[in-house]
Order: structure tokens, then C-alpha cells, then sequence
């Protein structure tokens, strides 16, 4: 039998209250619960977590926060996998990403080819999702899961732990672009998403509204740009 990946109901609590399950791949978890917390505005950077405490065994993950949690959150039905999410209003509330970010499409074709190489998951199963943060130069930090926002939390989680600026950095992905990845990516301050496949006609209204690029059906010599053509050279 071929490999296959592994997928776990990972259950979060924070300041000892129970708030999602996510169903993901059991890798990168701190980035995962960081990415998540913020892309849920349970905190705005990393020195809000106080305490984090992973139980692999029992696929648990207890956080501390600065914080405290809010007494209603309002859950968004997601169009992915791995436990969707609890943003609001996000329809009408899209973040203007502020970058000067261009960059070519020789370029891109370059950086995916980096991005699926570390993609070691995906080669071994062929049964997951990828997101890489890129600079205009290199692949920066890659992440897998069965779930694509959850790759997206990861790359975002690994950014703050990191304290990174992303007004110059991009995002890649092998998944679908969706309305609440793209508003993902804008609160982030990424002005350029890369897909190997598709974007929602709402992603891309939304991607036209915050200054975000969106390039879709990556392959070399050709691309489909969705939204701000502007920034790609061709």
C-alpha cells in the first residue's frame, strides 16, 4: 500500500476553554495554533501567546493568550477542509494590502519549482495540500497539511513567530483560492498568492478590492492572472 498522510482531529483549547477541533496533519502545530489564533483575531502577534503546550500523543494543544477570549465567536462555513474558521464580516471588511511588490513571471515559475521540491509529503502520498512564503529570491518557509487553510495558518504562524514583514514576500500554494484564503492573505499584507490551480470568482473580487495579485494555473511559459496584472511581468 502506497503511503498515505496522516490526518488528526487536533483539538484546541485556550486560557483552559475548549474552541475548535481542526482536522489536520500532525506537523508544524505550534506554527499551526499561532496562524490560527491570529487568523481568528485571538491575538495580533506572537508575544500574545504566553504558554504553549502540544500533546502529540493525545492530539491536544493548550494555549495561553494575553488576552482574553471573546464570549461569542461567530463561525464562517469554509469552502476547505480542516476546521474552516471564525472570521466575520470578512466580505466587506477585506484589509488594503500596502506593498510595491513586482516581480516576474519567469520568476514565479522559478520559485514554484523550489516550492514543490520541499514539498516532501506531497511526493511521498500525493494526498495533501502545500504553502510556501517566498521572497522575490527564494522559498522561505513550506508547509504541508490535508487541509489548505491549514498550510496558509502555517506559513502565517511561522511569520510571526518570526516577526516577519510580508509587504515583499509571497504566498504559494497547490490548492484552490478562495474568498477566506484571500482575505487570509490580505490581513497578512501579502500582495501576491500563487496557485497551481483555480481562484473563486469571489477571491478574486475581494483580491481586486484589497490590491492583492492572484495568479492562478501556474505552469511555464503561461499563467492565468486573476486580479492587479499590474505586478507581473510577463
Amino acid at each position: 500500500m502506497a503511503d498515505l498522510p496522516v490526518e488528526k482531529p487536533l483539538r484546541i483549547y485556550v486560557n483552559d476553554k475548549y474552541i475548535v477541533t481542526l482536522m489536520a496533519t500532525p506537523e508544524r502545530i505550534d506554527e499551526l495554533a499561532y496562524g490560527w489564533l491570529w487568523s481568528n483575531d485571538l491575538i495580533s502577534a506572537a508575544r500574545e501567546v504566553r504558554k504553549i503546550f502540544v500533546d502529540i500523543e493525545r492530539a491536544i494543544v493548550f494555549i495561553e493568550i494575553s488576552g482574553d477570549l471573546p464570549e461569542v465567536m461567530i463561525r464562517t462555513v469554509s469552502s476547505g477542509c480542516g476546521g474552516g474558521a471564525m472570521i466575520s464580516d470578512y466580505l466587506t471588511s477585506v484589509p488594503t494590502v500596502k506593498s510595491d511588490l513586482r516581480t516576474s513571471l519567469n520568476s514565479l515559475v522559478s520559485l514554484q519549482t523550489q516550492f514543490m521540491q520541499k514539498a516532501v509529503i506531497y511526493k511521498q502520498t500525493g494526498g495533501v495540500h502545500g504553502a510556501a512564503l517566498s521572497s522575490s529570491e527564494e522559498i522561505l518557509f513550506t508547509a504541508e497539511d490535508i487541509g489548505r487553510h491549514n498550510t496558509v495558518d502555517k506559513v502565517i504562524g511561522w511569520s510571526l513567530i518570526n516577526d516577519l514583514n510580508l509587504k515583499n514576500a509571497m504566498i504559494f500554494t497547490t490548492g484552490r483560492i478562495s474568498s477566506e484564503m484571500l482575505f487570509k492573505v490580505a490581513k497578512a499584507n501579502l500582495p501576491i498568492v500563487i496557485s497551481r490551480t483555480a481562484a473563486t470568482d469571489l477571491a478574486v473580487t475581494l483580491a481586486e478590492k484589497a490590491g492583492v495579485t492572484i495568479v492562478g494555473y501556474l505552469r511555464k511559459n503561461r499563467a492565468e492572472i486573476y486580479s492587479h496584472p499590474e505586478n507581473i511581468e510577463i
